[in-house]
């Protein structure tokens, strides 16, 4: 999520450039008020509003752009969050007043959000409707998104690539003993069974008998 990092297109009002590979979804109807405030859990008092503006949902982001800048408190130019940092949104339905769209925000490096402040909602209020057009188009994009996209970025770029083991330590092999590993087959008997030489030394005895006591 990143202030005034949009490119704006001078030859339309409201208009922005795509980035590479990027294609425009939605396009809000006019006269979207927009509120962004840090979560309570930072304890940071940060918020901006803006009156009017225009909504967008491309496949890669979500973009505000006020009528104006001086239509925010404090003036801002442009906002934007890339899909994958949006997450926990949903419509509400008040039965007096417009629809409104709420979500969680996950800031970025660099974009202009003071520091401390990881999280945020925005709330964008729809006053001449568009409310479920717009989430149901975020939320088909992201569906579109690569798994790892959709749940967001795990690798930070501040932290050591994951190698699998920690440094100085070789894994070990560990054998499996679950209900699931292959047992080795038991060793074949050496001998005879119990009781073997026993059974065939009565076997012979009886047909000696059998035979001795013929006519």
């Amino acid at each position: 999520m990143s202030l005034n990092w949009v490119m704006l297109d001078e030859r339309g009002t409201q208009k922005f450039v795509n980035l590479p590979g990027e294609k425009t979804l939605y396009t809000s109807p006019p006269r979207v008020s927009f509120q962004l405030k840090a979560l309570s859990y930072t304890g940071k008092n940060y918020s901006l509003k803006c009156g009017d503006g225009l909504a967008y949902v491309t496949n890669s982001r979500i973009i505000y752009i006020p009528s104006s800048p001086t239509a925010c408190t404090p003036s801002m130019e442009s906002f934007c969050a890339p899909l994958k940092n949006v997450y926990d949104s949903y419509v509400t339905a008040p039965f007096f007043g417009p629809n409104v769209w709420v979500s969680t925000i996950r800031a970025v490096r660099n974009g202009n959000i003071p520091d401390g402040i990881p999280e945020l909602e925005l709330k964008l209020t729809f006053k001449d409707g568009g409310t479920f057009d717009f989430h149901n188009h975020i939320e088909h994009a992201k569906e579109c998104m690569p798994q790892e996209m959709e749940f967001g970025d795990v690798t930070d770029p501040d932290l050591p690539s994951y190698d699998g083991s920690p440094p100085g330590i070789v894994p070990q092999w560990t054998p499996d003993v679950g209900p699931s590993a292959a047992v080795p087959p038991p060793p074949p008997p050496d001998g005879p069974p119990p009781g073997y030489e026993e059974a065939q030394i009565a076997g012979v005895s009886q047909g000696l008998e059998s035979y001795t006591s013929k006519p």
